[in-house]
């Protein structure tokens, strides 16, 4: 196990530079929090682009992560030799005070108790065999979805019947590429190692949310993000809620997307109502295409969020120039729901 973390670290670090450059080069001030949630959104975004097609032309696995680093290698040499950007810029805000400093240890404490529970009461049913096997079977056949994960039979053409929503969505893909660079077994990412990195990345995108409600207050958003944390502990009252999907299924992107796209998704909404520009749109084109790859219903729900945001957008501020290219946003959710339908 010490091993698997030690392969892990690296891309730990990775995410967190991702996320440092993408906020660099948008000119947004950035804190351990923003670049840890927008490098993991900026991951799937990228996988979500360049997945979707290859899927479609049937591509090898191979060359999907061949381009799929490539891309990223060309970003990071871009924001290193073209924008300047140095590492000796990074830095973490550790001036706080003895009461944050209490508070900032609760959470943490609660957030122990919540991997606890997220470790020892999962939930495996048939989703989780979907994905997983997935995930496996593109590592071995080095296909892309040309399995039906209930039958175990290539298919003709994508006849996956409800699987078919994997081909516009494909987050199995994110974890055969940390198999195929780790070695870590499929299974053992996913209901392991995975979730305490989305338990992290979650108690980040509701540290951004309650700054957006309350303020940029460390004891308030500590306060607030605690409260959510203790819903997600106590208040499982049936299986099928977000709260239980949550707790139980956090290695299915339609949990990470109940509990944390759709959060992100909202706090773009609000950089982009208080700053009005092409920066923070960009932000939430980023994070809305990687919850469309988490989940066929990110997909949906989104467009939805995002057309409603416009509009209400457009109507009080009137600013139809905003109107259509926030609009412009969700065309990628269109796009994809017709593709899944048509399939």
């Amino acid at each position: 196990m010490l091993i698997d973390v030690l392969k892990l670290l690296p891309l730990f670090f990775i995410t967190i530079l991702l996320g440092y450059m993408l906020l660099k080069i948008l000119d947004i001030k950035s804190s351990i929090v923003t670049m840890y949630t927008y490098g993991f959104f900026l991951t799937w975004a990228v996988l979500q682009l360049i997945s979707v097609p290859m899927i479609l032309l049937k591509t090898s696995f191979n060359i999907l992560i061949v381009v799929n680093f490539l891309l990223l290698l060309i970003f990071v040499v871009y924001c290193f030799k073209k924008k300047g950007i140095s590492l000796k810029d990074f830095k973490i805000n550790t001036n706080i005070n003895n009461e944050e400093k209490i508070f900032i240890c609760l959470l943490l404490l609660l957030v122990f108790v919540f991997l606890f529970f997220q470790l020892y009461y999962q939930h495996v049913d048939e989703d989780d065999s979907r994905f997983i096997v997935n995930a496996v079977d593109i590592v071995d056949t080095n296909r892309l979805f040309l399995t039906n994960p209930a039958t175990g039979e290539p298919t003709i053409g994508f006849t996956l019947g409800d699987s078919d929503k994997d081909v516009v969505s494909p987050f199995a893909v994110y974890f055969s590429i940390i198999n195929k660079i780790t070695n870590i077994k499929v299974v053992s990412f996913a209901h392991t190692y995975f979730p305490l990195a989305m338990i992290l990345l979650a108690v980040c995108v509701w540290w951004l949310f309650g700054e957006k409600l309350i303020g940029p207050n460390i004891v308030y958003q500590c306060m607030f993000v605690i409260i959510i944390i203790l819903f997600h502990l106590f208040g499982s009252s049936f299986r099928w809620t977000e709260i239980s999907m949550f707790m139980t299924r956090l290695w299915q992107g339609k949990a990470i997307v109940s509990s944390i796209g759709i959060a992100a998704t909202f706090v773009t909404l609000f950089d982009y109502y208080e700053n009005s520009n092409y920066k923070y749109l960009l932000l939430m084109l980023i994070v809305n295409l990687g919850v469309c790859f988490l989940s066929g219903m990110g997909v949906v729900i989104n467009a939805i969020i995002i057309g409603s945001f416009a509009l209400g957008y457009g109507f009080v501020k009137k600013d139809i120039k905003s109107l259509i290219y926030i609009s412009g946003v969700a065309l990628f959710n269109l796009a994809y729901f017709l593709l899944e339908i048509n399939i």
